[in-house]
C-alpha cells in the first residue's frame, strides 16, 4: 500500500495541487492553458502498473474536469498522454525490455522527447485556442491497436 500512495501522491496529487497554484495565477488574468501529463498507461492499463495506470487514468479525467470547470473563465486545460519515449531512463533498462516497448508500437520505434515537446507547444498555443478538455495521445499509435 505505501508504493500505491507515493504513486498517487506524486502522478495525481501533485498535478493536482500545481493546478490549484496555477489556476489561481490565471483566473486573476483571466487567461490561460494547462497542459497535464497522463500516459497511455492511463488509457489502456499495464500489468503491474496499476497505482501508476490509476494516477494517469486520474490525470486526464481531472483535466476534462477542470476543463469544463474553467471554460467561461478563459482558462483551458488538457492533457497529454505518451507512449514510450526515448529517454535517459530507458537507457538503464535492458535492451530486451526497450525492444519489447518498440514492438508494441505499431510507428515501429521510440519517440523522441521533441516530439512530444512539440504537442505540448501546439497545445498550449493560440493555435489550439478552441482545444479544451482534450488527452492527446502522443503513442506512435499503441492505443489504436
Amino acid at each position: 500500500m505505501a508504493n500505491w500512495n507515493k504513486v498517487i501522491a506524486i502522478d495525481l496529487t501533485g498535478v493536482v495541487l500545481t493546478n490549484k497554484v496555477a489556476v489561481a495565477q490565471m483566473v486573476k488574468q483571466g487567461n490561460g492553458s494547462v497542459i497535464n501529463m497522463s500516459s497511455i498507461l492511463g488509457v489502456v492499463g499495464a500489468a503491474k502498473s496499476q497505482a501508476y495506470s490509476a494516477a494517469k487514468a486520474g490525470v486526464a479525467n481531472y483535466t476534462k474536469s477542470q476543463a469544463v470547470t474553467y471554460a467561461k473563465q478563459g482558462i483551458r486545460f488538457n492533457s497529454v498522454a505518451p507512449g514510450y519515449v526515448a529517454t535517459p531512463l530507458l537507457k538503464t533498462l535492458p535492451k530486451e525490455v526497450t525492444d519489447l516497448m518498440v514492438d508494441k508500437m505499431p510507428i515501429g520505434r521510440l519517440a523522441q522527447p521533441a516530439e512530444i515537446a512539440n504537442v505540448i507547444a501546439f497545445v498550449a498555443s493560440d493555435e489550439a485556442s478552441f482545444v479544451t478538455g482534450a488527452t492527446i495521445n502522443v503513442d506512435g499509435g499503441y492505443t489504436a491497436l
